[in-house]
């Protein structure tokens, strides 16, 4: 059996956005942080890769909707480290007012790939 590519999309959260970041121009974006939008982005998502695998990082409650939303569609949901992820980007040479959006998106994506080769 051979392994299959599971495609993955970091997500950067905030209390009105969402920043995102996939493995093609489609799966990635920015989206306004309110049900019906984020269902419909999500499942447009979904469309494209049917084993879509979210991850995200705790931003004091405002990635609730997102997992909630995720889990409401069948979705998988990683939440990662925080500390971890800053720790990676500062690893990597990120100093942290380097830090956007898309980068912390596209961090979140690259740890999870990185985490997943344990």
């Amino acid at each position: 059996m051979s392994p299959v590519a599971i495609p993955y999309v970091g997500f950067d959260v905030s209390k009105h956005t969402l920043q995102f970041e996939g493995p093609c121009r489609q799966s990635t974006g920015q989206v306004r942080n309110e049900p019906a939008v984020l269902i419909r982005k999500l499942n447009a998502l979904r469309q494209l890769y049917p084993e879509l695998h979210l991850i995200c990082e705790p931003t004091g409650g405002y990635e609730r909707l997102l997992i909630t939303a995720a889990h409401s569609l069948g979705l998988r949901v990683t939440l990662v480290d925080a500390w971890k992820v800053r720790h990676f980007a500062l690893g990597l040479g990120w100093r942290s007012e380097e830090h956007t959006s898309e980068l912390q998106s596209r961090l979140h994506l690259v740890c999870r790939l990185l985490l997943e080769k344990k």
